[in-house]
């Protein structure tokens, strides 16, 4: 039998291999379609962790994505979107986030009239958005209303049974899924089943399947969450059935698949006690049977090959096994086809395997006295550059969920997979038999679809309708009436406080571009087009709009699962606390008003005082400055320097004033428009009726370079005061969400917010924790509120190299 192994995943076929696939057409035409998708259209997955699982109104939702790309923290893409949508696919908030180290760290702040429901949580990159749209990121949460105390939940928002059996009287359906796709007469054959409520929960179901002369052929009976399996060999002719009985004598029953009357089917054995290797065969119907002689078998990782081997039952050769002790955890895809290439049966198996980054929780101090400090330390000495994210809860006051996703059932598991998983977490618990035997069932109960091989075997390869975005923000447009030359633009970001000056080249097809671009919140642009030294114009020139600006709405691609609330008194009580920590929000929220209104009332300020506070930041607030108001002035004259002629002292303007000589007591004073340097052209150009502000400073001025011989600092008119800033056209840009930081408070010092009572659930919420080998654990500091006994800690992320760690576990103080 001829193989190839590719062992371990990787970007390039190794030499033995590309040796073998010259003399192999077949197996070149595969490895090279494989290659072409892995390299061309390299598959992006996100995941987030969140400080819990549900939430109360008025609460905030805190989130830290991990993005990889090949198994590896992506460096494809540099902006996440991340949105909270309602149940009717309606996006409420949409947050844009720079990613980092692969990280990406957010927040979504829900009012307390937030209504109440079921939510979902979506995350992607513009990458992402070219593939299929079941591979986006989604988590369902409930968000629920703040209760006063001795109001209480209807009994809908509760679910108190855990999984309904079959025999009881409810609505449900079994679907039947034949191993390796197919059943094929007189062909033994594997035929697992799932079957699941008219909720699309499973449900446990035991029966008996028939043929249609009523002979039973074999029992069903669930092994877990709704799946399980039994052996079948359809004969000639006949037609199967599953058949079940409820308590109340009602017989429903599920007609199985159709046997073809030829082909193959496919078995593979994962014997998990030889956790080193997987066992194949390959069978082939009588009828026919030369058409399956030579058949090729090919095992892939994430669209990378890692076996081939010829069949050939013309020399007995129908089976083998692929070694997997060099396989990374993941979903192994076993394909069979003919020799014209066409895929004959598929089948998943999931390796599991020890490679998960060890972490380890040091509790140095660990108390449980109201507000009592706790230091603690966060090893991961296996880890290269870890970037990791914590959430310590109270455990006592939050239901917890240990089977949802995580980052390893999430990014090994669900992200692969159509189809619903009903608690994935489980299958990552332990690596015993029973775990892995029903993680086994998962693979042959659901599809596989990051491509289709009919397609990418025939070079049709997905449509790349929007490009990775891997340089910050963009600014872009189009200068209609330009083919050269730049468009010059300022861009202000108040929430930033900053303004900067960037220029971009326009092409000979007028476009123009400006990347790597950070700022948050919404930046002001003004622009302004230059073709020559003296030649600037703002008119057709048009700024393009953001990547979401068109983006067609994204459906729901499935029903909305979030977790089951299954105590209701917990959560009664849960929600209570969470109108009292409102309520206390409000009260430090309006004293830092207060604080805030006696500051500014204490000092009355001149109308000089606050221009300047209104329009100067940093070194440029204040100052040896000789100030001018126009925010009420109407002046007629050409420039802003012919205005300042005369008005200061020591100042000279010479020459031609759109391009004048200016001195001060012999030196160039510094130019700068909002802040920015420019040059005297630029100011120049300015309308006079919309400046708001001229401060010419004394030398030396200290806010910036070129200052030994003062500064001339001009502030365009804000608001409503101008529509442009001197012939530069405006617009507007969004530009990354601004993230709130997680308050946590500090006992320690003297603090009057110190005297409210505290209630907080989520104690601590770190998004970046760094710990590593080279540098050491990291520190995790935090006070504990006024009545947790318990801290429930959940550490989650990932190093440079893609390897994931986790830690889930109840912390208590010993009596």
């Amino acid at each position: 039998m001829k193989k190839i192994f590719v062992l371990g995943i990787c970007m390039v076929l190794v030499l033995g291999a590309l040796s073998f696939i010259s003399e192999d057409p077949l197996g070149e035409r595969i490895l090279q379609a494989l290659h072409q998708f892995h390299q061309q259209y390299p598959q992006e997955k996100v995941y987030l962790q969140f400080d819990k699982d549900y939430y109360a109104a008025g609460e905030t939702i805190w989130f830290k994505a991990y993005v990889t790309l090949n198994r590896i923290p992506t460096p494809l893409s540099t902006n996440l979107y991340v949105e909270l949508i309602n149940a009717r696919g309606e996006i409420l908030k949409r947050d844009i986030l720079p990613i980092e180290h692969g990280g990406a760290a957010g927040d979504f702040e829900l009012s307390d009239q937030t209504p109440p429901g079921t939510y979902r949580i979506r995350a992607y990159t513009a990458w992402m958005l070219n593939f299929d749209h079941a591979f986006l990121f989604h988590k369902d949460i409930r968000i629920f209303p703040a209760l006063a105390r001795g109001q209480t939940i209807p009994d809908s928002l509760v679910q108190q049974a855990s999984r309904v059996s079959a025999s009881s009287e409810l609505h449900y359906s079994v679907k039947f899924l034949p191993e390796g796709g197919d059943l094929v007469t007189g062909l033994s054959s594997v035929v697992a089943f799932a079957a699941v409520d008219e909720h699309g929960l499973p449900v446990d179901v035991e029966g008996r399947v028939i043929d249609d002369q009523g002979h039973q052929v074999a029992t069903i009976h669930t092994v877990h969450d709704g799946m399980g399996s039994f052996t079948l060999t359809p004969q000639p002719g006949r037609l199967y059935r599953a058949v079940f009985t409820q308590s109340n004598g009602a017989v429903q029953s599920f007609a199985l698949p159709r046997a073809l009357p030829e082909g193959i089917v496919l078995h593979v054995l994962n014997t998990y006690t030889v956790p080193t290797r997987i066992f194949f065969n390959v069978s082939r119907s009588d009828l026919h049977k030369e058409r399956y002689n030579h058949l090729k078998i090919v095992a892939q990782m994430e669209e990378v090959p890692v076996f081939m081997a010829d069949i050939n039952f013309d020399e007995g050769l129908s089976g083998g096994m692929i070694p997997t002790e060099r396989l990374p955890s993941g979903i192994l895809h076993i394909t069979v086809f003919d020799t014209t290439a066409r895929p004959l049966a598929e089948r998943l198996v999931f390796i599991r395997q020890p490679d998960e980054l060890h972490l380890k929780l040091t509790t140095d101090e660990l108390r449980n006295r109201p507000r009592a400090l706790n230091l603690w330390h966060l090893s991961a000495p296996d880890a290269v550059n870890g970037h990791f994210s914590i959430s310590i809860t109270d455990a006592d006051a939050l239901i917890a969920f240990p089977d949802e996703n995580n980052i390893l059932s999430y990014t090994l598991l669900s992200a692969d997979i159509k189809g619903y998983i009903y608690h994935p977490g489980w299958y990552f618990r332990n690596t015993d038999t029973t775990t892995l035997k029903a993680l086994d069932l998962v693979m042959l109960t659901h599809g596989w679809r990051r491509f289709v091989w009919e397609k990418i075997l025939q070079n049709q390869f997905p449509n790349i309708r929007y490009p990775a975005e891997n340089a910050n923000l963009v600014i872009k447009g189009q200068a209609y009436a330009m083919s050269g030359g730049s468009v010059n633009m300022i861009i202000r970001a108040p929430a930033d406080t900053q303004t900067f000056f960037v220029s971009a080249p326009v092409n000979r097809l007028g476009e123009f571009m400006v990347s790597g671009l950070k700022f948050h919140d919404t930046a002001q642009v003004f622009f302004q087009g230059q073709t020559g030294k003296d030649q600037f114009s703002s008119q057709n020139i048009h700024l393009s709009g953001s990547f979401t600006d068109n983006l067609a709405q994204i459906p729901l691609e499935s029903p909305l699962y979030p977790p089951v609330i299954r105590d209701k008194q917990q959560l009664i009580e849960f929600l209570t606390a969470a109108s009292e920590r409102n309520r206390i929000n409000r009260m430090i929220t309006s004293r830092s008003i207060l604080l805030q209104s006696v500051t500014i009332t204490g000092e009355k300020k001149s109308a000089a005082q606050q221009l300047d506070e209104q329009y100067t930041s940093g070194m440029f607030r204040g100052g040896d400055a000789v100030s001018f108001d126009l925010t009420n002035e109407h002046p007629a004259y050409t420039n802003i320097f012919q205005y300042l002629q005369g008005r200061v002292a020591g100042l000279s303007i010479t020459g031609d004033l759109n391009d004048p000589v200016i001195t001060w007591r012999g030196g160039r004073p510094a130019l700068y428009l909002d802040e920015m340097p420019v040059d005297a052209q630029t100011l120049s150009s300015i309308n006079v009726n919309d400046i708001a502000l001229v401060k010419v400073f004394r030398p030396p001025f200290m806010g910036g370079f070129n200052g030994a011989n003062g500064a001339i600092a001009v502030y365009t008119k804000k608001g409503s005061g101008a529509s442009s800033t001197g012939g530069l056209a405006r617009d507007k840009k969004v530009g990354y969400t601004l993230v709130k930081q997680f308050y946590s408070p500090d006992y320690g010092i003297s603090n009057p917010n110190n005297d409210l009572p505290d209630q907080r659930i989520t104690l601590y919420w770190n998004p970046d924790l760094q710990a590593d080998s080279l540098n050491g654990p990291a520190k995790i500091v935090f006070y504990n509120n006024d009545f947790t006994r318990r801290y429930h800690v959940v550490i989650e992320g990932m190093d440079d190299q893609g390897r994931m760690g986790r830690l889930d576990t109840v912390l208590n103080v010993n009596p």
